[in-house]
């Protein structure tokens, strides 16, 4: 239990502080990391004070979390540039043009699902869209925290079953069956909760606020934009993509005379500094899951669920929890996936549980739980990029909720039914 108190401290302390700030945006989530690592630092024994802060920094400086920080450094420059060069007026108007602003939200929420279908990563679809989307909000006074969370949650989507998708192929690999038939079981699953939601999108958009007109857009200004969605769809690596965002908005800038080298130079910086915080809070947490599992805090956490299977149902039910403790702990799904993979097929062979149905289990429920994180990567991207706090946005992440509510529903009944023993 002391292996994983840190944890424990970071939720308790959050919660706490939040409900007496009354705000649950005010407490900054590097605070509380920081605290809760230096708790952790502190209760593990028979290690030196440097041995534990090696242990801190090997596991904020692996090369997951340095990918994650380019990717938001490149991201913040990419999103500062192609605001200054005029960019990102001239795709909002572009949109509007084609969208009237009733249909905004189920524009957004398909978008991001067709994005991420086609690149399989969440947080490069949450890179590319949401600077459109807070110009897009602006624009038709819509809820911030709204449109950032539509976004975040179709992210999922794609994350959850496209066929690129690193979490889809972890879990088939990890539980021995093909990519196609996890697909069908897990389609079957989340497809209600996104036809539900494009439905919800339609209704909450009528009447909403904004004037239907045609605008004058500079077409050439729309490339960055137009190029950044169109190499992500062709599956390009998100690196490259924002790098050619950045060189196409920073060309365009000069060109049009927005600024001078010097300008752009400018530009870049503050898009580069606008993304600190959450670097910072990504470093930290990773540096306090690296705790908690040198201190074998997951292992405890995994044998102690364990326990409480006594058939298919349950058994079901704690690989979901495996997976969702998993996430939390390290707030990266995959690596969530690898962690719980061998004792879920254990479990899996000693139940006569399906192996595709434990693998749609497994990839469900880390989406899910990663869309809900305040602390993981695709809700901090967002927020930074659209300056509101991750907690802001959780209410309207109805797409994770409800493709959760639906893989309850789906082990209480053993559904689908064709693919249950």
């Amino acid at each position: 239990m002391l292996a994983i108190s840190p944890m424990i401290f970071f939720i308790v302390f959050y919660l706490l502080t939040s409900l007496l700030a009354n705000d649950f945006g005010k407490v900054p989530l590097a605070i509380a990391f920081l605290l809760s690592s230096v708790y952790g630092v502190c209760i593990i024994r028979n290690k030196s004070l440097s041995d534990k802060v090696l242990i801190f920094g090997r596991g904020a400086g692996k090369a997951n979390v340095m990918f994650i920080i380019w990717l938001f450094f490149l991201a913040g420059i990419f999103a500062n540039v192609a605001k200054v060069t005029g960019c990102f007026d001239e795709t909002v108007k572009l949109t509007l043009n084609i969208f009237p602003p009733s249909y905004i939200y189920v524009a957004l929420f398909v978008s991001s699902c067709l994005v991420s279908m086609a690149t399989g990563t969440s947080l490069g679809t949450v890179l590319t869209l949401v600077p459109i989307g807070v110009g897009l909000a602006e624009s038709i006074n819509a809820d911030i925290s709204l449109v950032m969370a539509i976004i975040v949650g179709g992210s999922f989507f794609g994350d959850n079953l496209s066929f690129v998708s690193d979490t889809t192929i972890v879990a088939t690999s990890t539980q021995g069956c093909e990519m196609k038939d996890k697909f069908r079981v897990n389609f079957q699953i989340v497809f209600p909760a996104a036809i539900l939601l494009i439905v919800y999108y339609i209704y909450i958009g009528v009447g909403q606020e904004g004037i239907s007109t045609e605008y004058d857009v500079n077409f050439l200004k729309i490339l960055p934009y137009a190029v950044v969605i169109v190499l992500a769809v062709c599956g390009f690596d998100v690196l490259i993509v924002l790098s050619i965002g950045i060189v196409l908005a920073a060309t365009l800038g000069i060109v049009y005379g927005q600024y001078d080298f010097y300008g752009l130079l400018t530009a870049m910086s503050e898009g580069l500094f606008s993304m600190q915080e959450v670097c910072v809070v990504t470093i930290l947490a990773a540096g306090l899951m690296a705790l908690i599992e040198d201190n074998r805090g997951l292992d405890y956490l995994l044998s102690q669920m364990a326990r409480i299977m006594k058939g298919k149902r349950s058994a079901e039910f704690g690989i979901s929890l495996l997976v969702i403790v998993a996430n939390i702990c390290t707030a990266v799904n995959t690596v969530a996936i690898l962690s719980v993979s061998n004792i879920a097929k254990k479990i899996s062979d000693k139940y006569g549980l399906d192996n595709r149905k434990v693998a749609s289990i497994l990839d469900i429920f880390a989406c899910v739980t990663q869309g809900l994180l305040p602390y993981g990567a695709q809700l901090l991207a967002a927020s930074s990029l659209a300056g509101i706090t991750t907690m802001a946005m959780i209410p309207y992440l109805y797409y994770p909720m409800l493709v959760g509510l639906s893989a309850i529903i789906a082990i209480i009944f053993r559904l689908p039914r064709k693919y249950s023993a």
